[in-house]
């Protein structure tokens, strides 16, 4: 298996990627996921998106996937079968069944793995056209609860960003995931308040996370900055971490018509 700081990263060729884990239970989720890695992208960082929720992120992408990563660990499907390339320097990969069986893999599911993720990935970006084929960043959209799942595989060196909305069951689904997250020494990462239509507030999400999250498992929240996303468009994001640790810088997130900086999301 690879090694616990990195996860699944260790194995790409001769890079290991940055990594990205966007979590919660809010409908927003996806949407922010696919935001991230369309502006990496965009800035011309070859990036993989993986799905680790049940077919978000192809909807959202406007793509068609039949097949996902444990169909190449089973040995059925090819991982060519299983990769969408969506511009030549973004790909999708549905994992979902795949990450929840990560910690209980055969001896043949992890070769056939590590041969995916250090040939194959690449490969695929040589043929869709990307001036650098070499992975650069690794954005995971992980299932609703999931989020420490997601780390066990990829890499407990992860940026994890929380989407959460007002309303009670986004909330507590925030909640819920932030407390896994501490469970389990994670200190500093982000959440994304999205910002829809109908939304009337968004400070008020912030505050009620705010509230919680210092009562219960003495973390501080302070204001992030910006996202838009469509459809829809979180606008509003914030940065807490442990009162332990000092606070991480938020993305200096820009608008989807103006290219990140290689460096804005690491």
């Amino acid at each position: 298996m690879p090694d616990q700081a990195a996860g699944l990263r260790s194995l790409f060729a001769r890079r290991r990627p940055s990594l990205l884990v966007v979590a919660g239970g809010d409908p927003c989720k996806a949407a922010v996921a696919a935001h991230f890695a369309h502006e990496a992208a965009a800035a011309k960082r070859a990036t993989l998106l993986v799905d680790g929720g049940v077919g978000e992120l192809a909807a959202v992408c406007g793509a068609s996937c039949r097949y996902e990563l444990a169909q190449v660990l089973s040995g059925d499907r090819a991982l060519s079968d299983v990769i969408k390339i969506l511009t030549p320097e973004l790909l999708l990969m549905p994992a979902a069944r795949a990450l929840l069986r990560y910690d209980v893999l055969s001896r043949d599911e992890q070769a056939r793995l590590a041969l995916a993720f250090s040939s194959g990935i690449t490969e695929t970006f040589a043929l869709a056209g990307a001036p650098d084929a070499q992975v650069d960043l690794v954005v995971v959209n992980a299932h609703q609860g999931q989020a420490t799942r997601a780390l066990d595989a990829f890499g407990r060196d992860a940026r994890v960003v929380i989407v959460a909305s007002d309303g009670s069951k986004p909330l507590r689904a925030a909640y819920t995931e932030m407390r896994r997250l501490v469970a389990v020494g994670l200190e500093n990462f982000e959440v994304v308040v999205p910002l829809t239509p109908a939304s009337t507030d968004a400070g008020k999400a912030y505050a009620n996370l705010a509230k919680t999250a210092k009562r219960f498992l003495d973390i501080e929240l302070a204001d992030g900055g910006t996202i838009a996303v469509t459809p829809p468009p979180p606008r509003t994001a914030i940065t807490f971490s442990s009162t332990r640790v000092p606070a991480v810088s938020p993305f200096p997130i820009q608008s989807p018509t103006h290219e990140v900086p290689h460096a804005a999301i690491h």
